[in-house]
């Protein structure tokens, strides 16, 4: 978790929510170009501490504190205009940005008459169950403790489709007094029905007044997401998802009927945002360290004792949204292990383990007894999962403060024993351990602890090397069952296709370059992700002078551009650049560019990007040539004493290892006059992908494919 962002990463909740999904999301958001809410409505909320400072935040996504990511409210949202307006208010008047906030045009609106159907429907259940009805009734039909904020009745509209109000309604103001007209009358009818004398109904031109100028504050904001999150994606930023409720209330695969109305799982994330769910790389699912549930349904290990009201108290088990108290009880790792098998969690991170300091014995539901068999397995049913009796196991508890603690090996050996029971139990990793509301009070636990066992010393000190130059890479993560000293250390690409790309596609070949600048994005982050040191790429060959001399000048805009646009974020990810190609020739404004990005680079120990510009590998060579040639005319070199350590320190690489990997998109198998000293002994992968489809996914394919061969340089395997 604490690694290089993804392309696609999600914080989900695996319990009944209030995990601390909000400080994780908070934490990580700096490494993501966006972070996105898919779900739920303002019944969530999140609580992040920034600086000491305490935010609750119901609608807007915890992204809204990191000052570089976009926070966008996806499709799969309903908005309360009024509660997102005073929100972002809130937000200003504590000196947050706000213009960074980006709303689906698709979400669908929480209206005033959504709440009244809200507070009318629980009050209507609440009183038939406390008429006199008997106890097997009240615990079939009974309210679900909803928040009231008018989610359900929002959802089921939507559904309903002829009652919805969308987000993009609001700027068409014909469009939604049409609407409400219509709805306005039905809902007056059912409401008077249901609450009787002293019901006032609803006047449909007051709301769509008070909602036309909500949308004159928020069409800056509003925008289509689906498209602009595959824009961040082709591109290859990384976007970070943000679940709100949890998974054991998502309304297929919790408690039900004791839900919310959402998918509030991972499963949630295509349908809530547009995003595929194959474009999800990692699922960090969020436990608490002991259990908690707000309003209705079954609990199993809910504690009614002292030793709940303590956890309650330390814990600050409030409602962020409705100031309830919370439910409390020991950790049910049966419905955590069904969580993370629904939400697909590729690791865990448990929160509030501080809270639990001073318990003398600690205790974890393994297994539920119903009707006197028990089972591992999780009830998905709120009737039946009030019937199950947990099948609790003891452990000895921990009495240090651990809110000073940023690593595992700081904890108490107790506590230490506690994570690792859960990751055992679970199935799943545990990754980070929340030890307190600050961001800073957080331990990153690098790798597994089984991964790293499994290597050996030579493989651990390639590991170590990795990690100690990128401490935030990932190699065991992104390369699965990859050999960390096998991952090469300097990567060269030929990035053939930019033209063929948009010449497919109708487009000007000038686009297809431009489409590659995003895929050297890509690259660069994908390399610093698995610890590979050097990026060479091959910009533009000697023979390129000879393309159109429209298409020469709109790259040589190009280059001056990119060094200009990118510096800054080549800075701040610690890319260190090196230029290499003769100097004579090219225009003077990109010579200054390069020069400039070199310049303000040169102090990055990170990654050594190398590009290739106005390069050819004969010229090369022949500098080399002439350049020892020159020496011993001199009388200043001997020539016997030329040998290939000698010349090679006369290529413009000098100082650089050679190539390990030369990749080649476009699927030419040549390597057109490049690097022709240096890939002597180079592994070459040549595939079919143009330079603009080039994934992250398809590298670290060829990486393992790399990684999976037999490197002898001339000896044989037994050598």
């Amino acid at each position: 978790m604490g690694q290089n962002p993804v392309h696609a990463a999600a914080v989900v909740g695996l319990q009944w929510g209030d995990e601390g999904k909000g400080k994780l999301v908070d934490l990580l958001a700096g490494k993501y170009r966006a972070v996105v809410r898919y779900n739920g409505g303002a019944n969530a909320g999140h609580s992040v501490v920034v600086g000491g400072e305490r935010y609750s935040l119901h609608l807007v996504p915890s992204g809204i504190l990191s000052p570089s990511c976009e926070a966008v409210i996806g499709n799969g949202v309903v908005v309360d205009p009024l509660r997102l307006l005073e929100e972002i208010q809130t937000l200003k008047s504590r000196g947050v940005d706000t213009k960074r906030l980006v709303i689906s045009d698709r979400a669908h609106v929480v209206m005033p008459y959504h709440k009244a159907e809200d507070a009318a429907r629980e009050e209507l259940l609440s009183a038939t169950t406390e008429s006199g009805a008997d106890d097997s009734t009240k615990k079939v039909i009974s309210a679900i403790g909803t928040t009231k904020r008018g989610i359900g009745p929002a959802y089921a509209d939507k559904i309903n489709r002829s009652t919805a109000i969308r987000i993009g309604d609001l700027a068409r103001p014909d469009v939604l007094r049409t609407k409400l007209d219509m709805i306005c009358g039905l809902k007056n009818a059912i409401l008077g029905a249901i609450v009787g004398e002293g019901f006032e109904p609803f006047d449909a031109e007051e709301i769509a007044i008070q909602m036309i100028e909500c949308g004159k504050e928020l069409t800056p904001m509003i925008k289509d997401t689906a498209y602009l999150l595959d824009d961040l994606r082709k591109e290859g930023q990384p976007i970070l998802f943000e679940g709100a409720n949890a998974t054991m209330l998502d309304v297929d695969h919790g408690t039900y009927p004791f839900v919310t109305s959402s998918n509030s799982s991972a499963l949630g994330i295509g349908p809530g945002s547009g995003v595929p769910p194959q474009c999800i790389d990692q699922i960090i699912g969020v436990v608490k360290a002991y259990s908690t549930r707000v309003g209705g349904g079954p609990m199993p290990t809910e504690l009614f004792d002292s030793i709940g009201d303590g956890i309650r108290e330390r814990g600050r088990e409030f409602g962020t949204t409705t100031g309830r108290p919370r439910r409390v009880g020991w950790l049910d790792l049966v419905a955590v292990k069904y969580s993370a098998m629904v939400s697909g969690a590729t690791e865990l991170c448990i929160t509030l383990l501080d809270v639990l300091a001073g318990e003398p014995e600690l205790k974890i539901a393994t297994a539920y007894s119903i009707d006197g068999n028990t089972s591992e397995r999780f009830i998905p049913d709120g009737h039946a999962l009030e019937h199950a009796e947990p099948v609790l196991e003891s452990m000895p508890g921990f009495s240090e403060d651990i809110t000073a603690a940023r690593t595992l090996d700081e904890l108490p050996t107790n506590a230490k024993a506690y994570i690792h029971r859960i990751e055992e139990f679970v199935g799943v990793p545990v990754r980070t351990i929340s030890v307190g509301p600050d961001r800073e009070q957080t331990i990153m636990c690098d790798a597994p602890s089984h991964a790293v066992s499994t290597l050996d010393a030579r493989s651990r000190e390639a590991l170590e090397r990795i990690q100690s130059r990128y401490p935030e890479s990932d190699p065991l993560g992104c390369l699965p069952g990859v050999d960390p000293a096998k991952i090469p250390v300097h990567v060269a690409m030929i990035m053939d296709g930019n033209g063929r790309w948009a010449k497919q596609r109708g487009m000007p070949r000038i686009m297809g370059h431009q489409q590659g600048v995003k895929t050297v994005r890509t690259m660069l982050r994908a390399c610093a992700e698995i610890g590979v040191e050097i990026l060479t790429l091959y910009s533009f060959s000697t023979e390129n002078w000879s393309r159109p001399q429209e298409e020469i000048q709109g790259l040589m805009e190009m280059c001056v551009a990119y060094c200009e646009h990118e510096r800054d974020a080549l800075k701040e990810n610690n890319v260190r650049v090196r230029v290499l190609g003769r100097r004579e020739g090219m225009p003077k404004a990109a010579l200054d560019a390069l020069d400039a990005l070199v310049d303000a680079t040169k102090n990055c120990t990170g990654i050594t990007m190398c590009l290739a510009v106005n390069y050819g590998g004969r010229d090369e060579i022949v500098d080399a040539a002439r350049s020892l040639a020159t020496l011993a005319a001199d009388g200043t070199l001997d020539p016997k004493a030329i040998d290939a350590t000698l010349f090679a320190n006369k290529l413009t690489t000098r100082g650089l290892p050679d190539p390990d990997l030369l990749i080649r998109t476009g699927g030419d198998f040549r390597v057109s006059n490049y690097l022709l000293w240096q890939i002597s002994y180079a592994e070459i992968a040549v595939i079919d992908e143009q330079w603009p489809d080039f994934t992250r996914e398809r590298f670290f394919e060829l990486i393992s494919d790399f990684a999976g061969r037999s490197r002898r340089f001339g000896n044989i395997d037994s050598q």
